[in-house]
């Protein structure tokens, strides 16, 4: 849900303490915050000033009341402290119909307290409309990538997304976007196509860029981009996040003629580094080529690490020539030539999958028959996550297998955590932790153990727990 009415109630929590609303019944609305997209009774709320009288200001009968009947319910579970404050700001948000307030809040009422933060979300929610974005004459564009993006005015950024034009569907496209819009909300959408093809939403390339205002939503909308309508170089500033596309060439490899080069794109995250992906490339007439679209972001840093197979075993060995080029800073797509010279040796560990098996058994108590087992392995300093998963306790056993992971030379660590309390979270004890140091590898490794060792409590931190 559940996080639609509990927006609701934090936000009226908030406000009825903010004494910055007006004299209740002066006819004015209190000042109202942000928040709240969800349910009924709108984000942050002022409280209610010194007692008024006198004229409703206008205010329909119907909405005051079903605003009322809401937050008497509100007021009665202690969810909010003035029920006045609470109806002022309600009624004054004209996004919720007042039939929606009401169901919501005949939907609330016979609900105890402690179970209202996870009840009535359909009756509790505003109503959604569609989004409907289609392309027409676009033609001249065919085969270019174009971008999406929708914002809501409170939140930014809510939905976007590229693709190629004519690559799957028809150039003159048609996108349904079921329930993205909701009522009485104001959106813009920003669209461009990457005329100039380098990554870039920019007008003086030749880029074309449109931007649509949708007011107060009450139905159901269809935009049309069509070249000569809604242009603005404005909507290029929504664009500044997308991923670029890498293109990776290797010349000058004839000695390794026939054989396969592998090129791994790793990112640097936190201190450590991260394969996002990986290609095995034949080697011919001295060449190898590999295009990793929509692979990198701005702001983030990449390496692009290679080695050549040699020995065509499908595995990564410190023997074999391989490198690795720094990206930098970067704008729109990238292209990296690799050539032999470049050669320093093979970063093995930033090949998953091209490196050694890993295989632990151990016996187990048999209270622990039908539980699961996290097993986390990471690096020898336990800064580079490689691979989890739950396996199964199985006939008094546990079996452990990953695949590629191990790089020869290396050193690991194997992390076996059992949550016994079945809280979710690592507390040694009642659970169990313990790891099993493994390395320098040689080979596949295959670890047995008549029993699991020792808890050690200082390993929870591992898996963020303590």
């Amino acid at each position: 849900m559940h996080g639609i009415v509990w927006l609701v109630l934090a936000s009226l929590l908030a406000a009825c303490s903010a004494g910055t609303g007006a004299p209740v019944g002066d006819g004015a609305a209190g000042a109202g915050g942000t928040g709240g997209g969800g349910a009924v009774g709108p984000g942050g709320m002022g409280g209610s000033g010194p007692g008024g009288s006198g004229g409703g200001g206008g205010e329909d009968v119907a909405r005051r009341a079903a605003c009322e009947r809401l937050c008497d319910g509100y007021l009665a579970c202690g969810f909010v402290e003035s029920e006045a404050a609470c109806t002022q700001t309600c009624i004054a948000d004209e996004r919720w119909p007042a039939e929606v307030i009401d169901t919501c809040a005949a939907c609330l009422e016979p609900v105890a307290c402690e179970e209202v933060l996870f009840s009535c979300e359909a009756e509790c929610s505003l109503p959604r409309h569609d989004l409907v974005l289609e392309g027409a004459d676009l033609d001249r564009w065919e085969g270019r990538a174009i971008w999406v993006v929708v914002s809501e005015d409170r939140r930014g950024p809510i939905d976007g997304g590229g693709w190629t034009l004519g690559e799957r569907s028809a150039v003159d496209f048609r996108l349904e976007l079921r329930g993205m819009l909701l009522q009485g909300e104001r959106y813009v959408v920003d669209v461009f196509v990457d005329a100039s093809a380098d990554g870039l939403c920019n007008p003086d390339a030749g880029d074309p860029a449109w931007r649509f205002v949708v007011d107060a939503v009450a139905s159901d909308v269809t935009l049309t981009v069509r070249p000569s309508e809604h242009r603005n170089p404005i909507a290029c500033g929504a664009f500044d996040g997308i991923p670029a596309d890498l293109q990776v060439r290797g010349s000058g490899f004839d000695e390794a003629e026939g054989r396969s080069a592998v090129v791994s794109v790793v990112e640097h995250y936190r201190g450590a580094a991260y394969s996002v992906g990986i290609e095995p490339l034949p080697i011919a007439g001295g060449r190898f080529e590999a295009a990793f679209p929509r692979a990198l972001w701005q702001g983030s840093t990449y390496d692009v690490a290679w080695f050549v197979d040699e020995d065509g075993d499908g595995r990564c060995s410190p023997a074999e020539s391989g490198g690795l080029a720094s990206l930098g800073e970067f704008a729109g797509h990238v292209t990296v030539e690799l050539e032999p010279d470049d050669a320093t040796f093979a970063r093995c560990q930033l090949f998953p999958g091209w490196n050694h098996d890993l295989t632990y058994v151990a016996d187990l108590p048999a209270a622990w028959e039908g539980e699961s087992l996290l097993a986390v392995l990471v690096d020898g300093t336990a800064t580079w996550l490689l691979e989890y998963g739950w396996f199964d306790v199985e006939g008094g056993r546990v079996e452990v297998r990953f695949e590629g992971l191990l790089a020869e030379g290396e050193r690991y660590r194997l992390v076996l955590f059992r949550d016994a309390d079945r809280s979710w979270s690592c507390e040694a004890p009642p659970d169990g932790i313990w790891a099993v140091e493994l390395g320098p590898v040689a080979g596949d490794v295959n670890h047995a153990a008549p029993a699991p060792a020792p808890s050690d409590p200082a390993l929870c931190a591992l898996l963020g727990g303590g």
